[in-house]
């Protein structure tokens, strides 16, 4: 399974700092870098939660857009959060992670229209499951 989201994306995002914070592992030098494997397996779970809430519902466009990758973006960062590792969330993270929820509820509910950078928006359809990664990285499917 792909992502929505990429580690060096998240990196852009966040600082390597508050990513150490996050998830992190000993390197050989004994020093503390960030688990660039237990993150991606989060992002790759809350890329496929975007999938299950919004599959069967629409056709979306051929390319991952924007708005599709900060609502990862917020539930990764939720998911980071949560893992307990003592941070607690910034003011600007806290309010990132609700608009990614509620972006997402929007979008199901036919309140939010996505358009990719092919200025083709996700269409509601009610016969065909074509919401997912390999569709919107690849062009495959009703787009």
């Amino acid at each position: 399974m792909s992502a929505y989201l990429t580690v060096t994306q998240l990196k852009h995002y966040k600082s390597e700092e508050i990513l150490i914070g996050l998830y992190s592992k000993e390197d050989p030098a004994d020093t503390f870098i960030i688990d660039e494997d237990g993150v991606d397996e989060i992002i790759e779970n809350q890329s496929g939660y975007i999938d299950e809430y919004l599959t069967g519902v629409y056709t979306v466009p051929a390319t991952v857009p924007e708005t599709i990758k900060k609502i990862c973006l917020g539930l990764t960062l939720d998911a980071l959060y949560n893992r307990g590792e003592g941070l607690a969330a910034s003011t600007e993270d806290t309010r990132d992670i609700k608009l990614a929820k509620e972006m997402l509820d929007d979008i199901k509910n036919g309140d939010l229209l996505v358009v990719g950078s092919d200025s083709i928006g996700i269409t509601q359809t009610h016969d065909t499951a074509s919401f997912d990664q390999n569709t919107l990285k690849t062009g495959s499917g009703n787009v």
